[in-house]
Formats: C-alpha cells, sequence, structure tokens
C-alpha cells in the first residue's frame, strides 16, 4: 500500500528525498545543518518507502528550522549553495506549493504507518486487531481530507486493491470477532458480527474438521457474543479492554457446563498468532 502511494506522489517524494542526499554530501554543510536543526533529517526504516515516508514527517516537523537554515549564512556562504543543486533544495525548501504537497503524503500515509507499527511491535499479538486497525486507517485518512472523496478516493482505492488481493484473509475476521476489546467496542457490534462470521465460519471448518467440534464451538460463541453466563460478569466486561485478548480467554472458563474449552482452545490459538510485515 504504501509502495502504492509512494508513486502516486513520486514527485513531492522524489523532491523531499534530494534534500537529506544534498546536505549529507556535504560534511561542513551537514554539521552546520545538524546544528541549526538540532537533530538529523534521516528516518531509516526496514523497507525504503517507510524510510521515505518517515523523512518526509521529519521534514516537516524541521520545516521552520530547515527555512531558516537555507536563508542563513551558514548556508548562503558556503560554495554549496552556487551549485544547482543547492539552489534547487534551497528552492524546494522555501516553496510553499511543495509543504503543502507534503501535508497530503502525510495525511495519506500516516494512519497506514501506525498500522506497520501495530504488526511489527512486541508489546501484543496483532492477529486480533488487524482487522479494526485498517478500518481506524481507513476513517482517519477520510477524516484527514475533510471527506471530501476527490482527495482521499486515490488513496482508499490503493488500500481497497492491496487488501483484496494480497491481505484480504478469513483469519482477520475470526480473530476480529474473537477479540472482545474490537467486538464489543465497534460502534454496532451485531452488525460487525454479521458482516465477520462468514470468515469465522470458513476458519472454524478449515481449522476444526470434526463436526461434532464445529457444532460445540458454535453454540459456546453464542454465550460469548450475547455476553451471556461467565461473560456477563462485570469484571470479565471490564477486562475486555483492559487484558490482551489471549489473556483474556486464558483467564476465564467459558464453558457454563465447565468442560469443554473448544472456543477458548480457538480462540487462542488464533489470536496468539504472529503476523509481521518482514518475514
Amino acid at each position: 500500500m504504501l509502495e502504492d502511494i509512494c508513486r502516486l506522489f513520486i514527485n513531492v517524494i522524489a523532491r523531499a528525498r534530494r534534500i537529506p542526499v544534498f546536505m549529507y554530501k556535504h560534511a561542513l554543510l551537514l554539521s552546520r545543518m545538524r546544528k541549526h536543526i538540532r537533530g538529523n533529517l534521516l528516518r531509516p526504516a526496514v523497507s525504503h518507502f517507510v524510510t521515505a515516508f518517515l523523512t518526509l514527517q521529519k521534514l516537516h516537523v524541521k520545516k521552520s528550522e530547515l527555512k531558516s537554515f537555507v536563508v542563513s549564512a551558514d548556508f548562503t556562504s558556503g560554495p554549496w549553495s552556487k551549485k544547482a543543486e543547492g539552489k534547487r533544495v534551497q528552492q524546494t525548501i522555501l516553496s510553499q506549493s511543495f509543504w503543502t504537497q507534503v501535508v497530503k503524503v502525510l495525511k495519506s500515509s500516516e494512519p497506514l504507518l501506525t498500522v506497520l507499527r501495530l504488526v511489527d511491535g512486541d508489546e501484543k499479538p496483532a492477529m486480533g486487531y488487524i482487522y479494526d486497525a485498517m478500518e481506524r486507517a481507513n476513517n482517519k485518512i477520510m477524516n484527514h481530507f475533510n471527506y471530501r472523496d476527490c482527495d482521499y478516493r486515490p488513496i482508499l482505492d490503493i488500500i481497497d486493491r492491496r487488501w483484496g488481493s494480497q491481505m484480504s484473509s478469513p483469519l482477520y475476521s475470526a480473530a476480529y470477532i474473537l477479540n472482545p476489546a474490537c467486538l464489543f467496542t465497534s460502534a454496532d457490534p451485531a452488525k460487525a458480527l454479521t458482516m465477520h462470521m462468514v470468515g469465522f465460519i470458513d476458519v472454524l471448518e478449515r481449522m476444526i474438521p470434526d463436526r461434532g467440534e464445529q457444532d460445540k464451538i458454535s453454540t459456546l460463541l453464542d454465550f460469548y457474543t450475547k455476553s451471556e453466563g461467565i461473560f456477563s460478569r462485570d469484571i470479565v466486561i471490564r477486562h475486555r479492554t483492559m487484558k490482551l485478548p489471549t489473556d483474556w480467554w486464558a483467564a476465564y472458563r467459558v464453558d457454563p457446563n465447565k468442560k469443554d474449552p473448544a472456543l477458548k482452545k480457538l480462540a487462542m490459538k488464533i489470536l496468539g498468532l504472529t503476523c509481521s510485515a518482514n518475514g
């Protein structure tokens, strides 16, 4: 998705890349720049597409310092300011239209970088959060562009195309249903359950081939989704968002007959799956 967005904004990203490339070519200029902006410009990441967006973020944060630097004597007194590339870099940094485009790129990419940090982070298993995170990313992108369809539609088309061809998986739907922090905090839990149930059934049939086990899990799922039995207790409801989903399922016996942990096992198996942007 980020690669496609990078292609969509290739011109502004190419202009932005010239800034750190030029600065890092000249040792004295680099030293003066670091002192002036109190830091660095490059934000290296695993993917060069991610690096491009992180560097744009850094440039935007340091916009005022960069503008004052390229009109200061530290920049204009050096031989680099007389070079054609140096003049282009100075013009780019002082160009309001360039910074307007930078903001547009950041509005498009920042929500997806948040999802990327989620799946590559070590704080919690991300499987149960991916679908919810992508929904939030879509909504945030639309909000960033004040819900103007002409502005956000090209970005959402990229997301939909990549999601449909590469990322769409019933595992995400099953994990969404089994993650109480997502299902029960959605705007309409009943609608969310209906939307994701087909994916859950696909996973259930594939992971649990025994029909008797499938029937038991289906029955137990009703207790969970309707907040009945143990799931109606106040402490269990409070802990939906306080505990990791795997810890939440591990903490409570889900069968009212206290015999069959089938749904619990399935939930912990799915929610405990790891996922990463980098194998």
